[in-house]
């Protein structure tokens, strides 16, 4: 049994992935990468942990082929490993090779370029995070490519030291070709050199001399031919020329290595830098290869979702479409989707008729989809996560375990029942053959009776009449066919869910030129009682499909009329609280209408008060405070009941946060919350309330500045108990001060903070003034300094 213990993965049997064939497909990803990492990747690729993880590569594999179709498109070229090269770099003083400079420089390049590429490019949302963790740095390009060209060789001007040496050199060596050019035409025109006249030895340009005539020319000889026959001879007036290059060149040599020393040092720095553009370009390869893929399959970028689920449309087995393809046949896909709380599809039908590979396909593009690669699938396909993968598929035979098929196929069983639970996917071809039907059967019957009590998915194949007779009784199973077309002998390759399929063995048999003698005695044998099982078998799955399909559509019409119930009452609420909202409009309107009549009676207060006619101006206001409160209480008592339709939650509620009071239409903001009370800000006024009363509500577009009075009706429970004076001429500040104490007055308030500032003192002193022509002020008072001291004026009723 193969096991995944790091991403709690199991699969069954250890050669699982060869056995279902993702081995190659893992091998066709291979051949799309750009880099060895990434065929690493591929080559090991095995489950990813989560839905979301899978869902995430193949939404990214899906944006990078979309830019297929643009006209520019993403960069992409081969990149190198470069991780032993970055860890030499690391090494103080470390002269890298001029090799894996070129393979660093590689990836900076590349990935400077992809990082350019998305940080302007607003197409691709999801790939350009990828730039997110780039530590991107804009002169790291330029401090390699003044040294190194795109081939990796160190660049003539990379210093103007080696500029000039590199001109010695070629000077040096346009002088040494002449004086050789000239001697080879003299020892030519004697006849003493070979039909090649020249060679090369030690690094050096020398005459090919035939051995009888090497004492004839004065020079070093460096070399012979195997045979003895010929030497190579520098000449004498060559030989300073030749050490003067020689010099010149391992000038050359020591300023390159100075160069490229000095390049280590100032990438030294970059290391955290490379790495990440080197990240940068194996993640987007990863991506790209499966876009790749999926454009060379035709294939699709399914959503995953949460739990186990069986759900294909319009699905291919991925290497035989490619097979086909590539022969211009035709592939025909299948839908496989079980409903309610079916989850194994028992698969019967004849040989050669697409059993296997339908099965083979359903393991093949679950694996492939868990891995994050794109299927050919329809695009509405949407299957389900699975955490164990169980594959019983062709011949287990095992010489080096001394198991016959039979034997190896029940080891397989064996182990497969113990991981077996409801997150698992299994496939089993011809279950239960390789023995005596009758024994075979039977323990295959009981076998799926297991898998499907586990609560597994899964697609089993087989030709057990008794299998199909228990899928047929068992919740959980439902039968299914591949469909065979019995007037030409062939099979279609479609699938249908819903009623078993016939071998037809004897229609194939009749087709392949098998004796009639012989095939009469094989009908005599069977009898008539196997194809009467078979006939009753597909009626009475007939049957059971028809009332399945009526129990669906009795369930679906039962959820339409709960659905249908729960709109009129919802209805119903919102009518009673509309109903109530008019009734409390009307008493509201009515309370304006009050408030209307009380501002005659305010300014009849302030005469007789101005009279000195208290105790008249304390009845007319507690006859007036008595009519109001009237109309308040009725208010309230609607108030509360909207309150209890209503779904807003006051505890959500913050400081500084705009609110209404009540049906008011005025927007003021939350000064404080203490428990159920709260304090509103209406410009100067600010009121405490109930947080029941409170409505959230949009910030004002334009709040007005002014100091002037603003007319708002309030009910009892909403008095203001705050007034703001600061900036207002005494005369506004008198007439403001007044309207505030009477209000005050009439609602029983029982403290009051007047800011007024400190300024000359005057907006204090008329506050004062005015308090004290009230009998029922207790108390006037300046709060402690930090409170506001002598700016603000406490008033007790």
């Amino acid at each position: 049994m193969g096991s995944r213990k790091k991403r709690a993965f199991k699969t069954v049997p250890e050669e699982f992935h060869n056995k279902i064939e993702f081995t190659k497909v893992r091998s066709l990803l291979v051949d799309l990468c750009k880099g060895e990492e990434t065929k690493h990747y591929f080559n090991t690729l095995s489950f990813l942990k989560s839905p979301t993880e899978v869902n995430d590569f193949l939404l990214k594999s899906q944006e990078y082929f979309s830019s297929f179709a643009e006209e520019e498109r993403i960069p992409s070229s081969e990149f190198y490993i470069i991780e032993n090269d970055l860890f030499l770099l690391s090494k103080e003083n470390y002269l890298l090779e001029i090799e894996s400079l070129f393979r660093i420089n590689n990836s900076i390049l590349l990935g400077n370029e992809v990082y350019l590429f998305f940080a302007k490019n607003s197409k691709y949302p999801l790939l350009s995070k990828l730039i997110d963790e780039v530590l991107f740095e804009k002169s790291l390009v330029h401090i390699v490519e003044k040294v190194l060209d795109h081939e990796g060789n160190v660049r003539p001007d990379a210093s103007p030291e080696l500029l000039k040496i590199n001109r010695r050199i070629q000077s040096k060596m346009r002088e040494l070709d002449k004086e050789f050019d000239s001697l080879i035409k003299f020892y030519k025109d004697k006849n003493m050199l070979t039909d090649s006249a020249e060679s090369y030895r030690n690094g050096r340009r020398v005459l090919s001399v035939p051995a009888e005539n090497k004492r004839q020319i004065n020079g070093v000889i460096h070399d012979e031919s195997a045979t003895g026959k010929t030497v190579f001879l520098e000449p004498d007036s060559l030989i300073k020329l030749n050490n003067d290059l020689f010099d010149f060149q391992n000038e050359y040599k020591q300023e390159i290595n100075r160069i490229l020393r000095k390049l280590c040092s100032d990438l030294r720095s970059y290391i955290p830098h490379i790495k990440s553009y080197h990240k940068l370009i194996v993640e987007l390869d990863k991506i790209s290869v499966r876009a790749k893929w999926a454009r060379m399959i035709d294939g699709s970028f399914p959503t995953i979702t949460e739990s186990p689920r069986l759900h294909f449309k319009e699905a291919f087995h991925p290497l035989l479409k490619l097979k086909n393809d590539k022969e211009g046949k035709k592939t025909i896909p299948f839908n496989l989707e079980l409903h309610g709380k079916n989850r194994i599809l028992l698969l019967s039908g004849p040989n050669a008729g697409g059993k296997s590979i339908l099965m083979k396909s359903v393991i093949l593009l679950h694996t492939m989809i868990q891995c994050g690669i794109p299927v050919p699938v329809h695009p509405d396909t949407k299957p389900g996560f699975f955490k164990t993968f169980i594959a019983d598929i062709g011949d287990q035979q095992s010489i080096e375990n001394d198991l016959s098929t039979y034997s190896s196929r029940l080891k397989i069983m064996g182990e497969s029942l113990q991981v077996a639970n409801q997150s698992t996917l299994m496939v089993i071809d011809e279950f239960g053959s390789g023995t005596d039907p009758k024994f075979g059967g039977a323990l295959a019957e009981s076998m799926l009776y297991s898998f499907n009590k586990s609560g597994a998915y899964g697609v089993v194949t087989t030709h057990y009449s008794n299998l199909k007779i228990f899928a047929y009784g068992s919740k959980g199973i439902v039968n299914g066919a591949m469909v065979f077309d019995q007037e030409n002998l062939a099979p279609t390759y479609e699938m249908k869910i819903g009623k078993p399929g016939s071998s037809f063995a004897f229609e194939i048999a009749d087709n392949s030129g098998i004796p009639k003698e012989v095939m009469k005695y094989a009908r005599n044998k069977v009898g008539k009682s196997s194809t009467q099982v078979e006939d009753l078998l597909v009626n009475l799955q007939k049957e059971k499909a028809e009332a399945d399909y009526k129990v669906e559509s009795l369930e679906s019409k039962e959820k339409e009329l709960e659905r249908l119930i729960s709109t009129y009452n919802q209805l119903h609420k919102e009518l009673d609280v509309r109903r109530k909202k008019i009734k409390m409009e009307a008493r509201e309107a009515a309370l304006i209408d009050v408030a209307e009549q009380n501002k005659a009676f305010e300014n009849l207060i302030r005469e007789l008060r101005e009279n000195k006619k208290l105790e008249e101006a304390k009845a007319l206001a507690q006859k007036l405070k008595s009519e109001r409160e009237k109309i308040n209480d009725e208010i309230s008592s609607l108030e509360s009941s909207l309150h209890a339709h209503s779904n807003f939650d006051v505890s959500t509620l913050r400081k500084g946060d705009y609110v209404k009071i009540g049906s008011n239409e005025d927007v003021g903001k939350i000064e404080w919350i203490k428990k159920n009370k709260a304090e509103v800000r209406f410009g100067n006024m600010a009121i405490q309330t109930k947080l029941k009363d409170l409505k959230p509500a949009k910030e004002p577009i334009d709040i007005k500045r002014s100091k002037s009075v603003q007319s708002i009706i309030y009910n009892q429970n909403q008095t203001p108990t705050k007034l703001d004076l600061r900036g207002m001429s005494k005369q506004d500040a008198s007439r403001m001060t007044e309207e505030f104490l009477d209000k005050a007055v009439l609602s029983n308030a029982h403290e009051l903070t007047i800011v007024h500032g400190y300024g000359s003192g005057v907006l204090r002193k008329e506050v004062h003034r005015i308090a004290k022509e009230y009998k029922d002020i207790k108390k006037i008072f300046h709060p402690e300094h930090e409170s506001g001291g002598e700016g603000v004026t406490i008033i007790s009723l």
